[in-house]
C-alpha cells in the first residue's frame, strides 16, 4: 500500500460525501438548464464541506465540523425556500440532506467544542 493513501475516520464521511454531492449536483443542474447560480452555490458550498472533511482529516475537528456546519445550515435555508416556491422534488431532498448533516454537525460542534464548562 502506498503512504499516501488516506484513512478516512468515520466524522469525515458526512462532509465528503454530502460535499460531493453538491458539487455533481450544481454541475448538473448547469449541464441540463444552464443554472449558473446552481452551478456556483454547488460549486462554494460542496468545496466548504469537502475541505471540513479535510479539516476533520487532519485533527482540526472543532473548525472541520464547524465549516461543515455553517455550510450544512446555509444550504437547507435555500433549499427550504426553493421547496416553498417550486415544491420540486429535488429542493426537498437535498434539504432534508441538509437538514441531516446540519444536525451532525451541530453535535460534532458541541463534541469537540474547546468552550466546554468544567465539569
Amino acid at each position: 500500500m502506498s503512504s499516501s493513501l488516506i484513512i478516512m475516520g468515520g466524522s469525515e464521511h458526512m462532509s465528503y460525501g454530502f460535499g460531493s454531492l453538491l458539487l455533481v449536483g450544481g454541475i448538473a443542474a448547469y449541464a441540463r438548464k444552464g443554472s449558473v447560480p446552481s452551478l456556483l452555490a454547488g460549486s462554494i458550498l460542496g468545496t466548504a464541506l469537502v475541505g471540513s472533511g479535510l479539516l476533520i482529516h487532519k485533527g482540526h475537528h472543532f473548525e472541520g465540523h464547524t465549516t461543515a456546519l455553517v455550510a450544512s445550515s446555509v444550504v437547507v435555508g435555500a433549499m427550504a425556500a426553493r421547496f416553498a416556491k417550486t415544491k420540486s422534488i429535488v429542493p426537498g431532498a437535498i434539504g432534508l440532506v441538509g437538514l441531516g448533516s446540519t444536525l451532525y454537525q451541530g453535535k460534532k460542534v458541541l463534541e469537540w467544542s474547546p468552550f466546554q464548562p468544567p465539569e
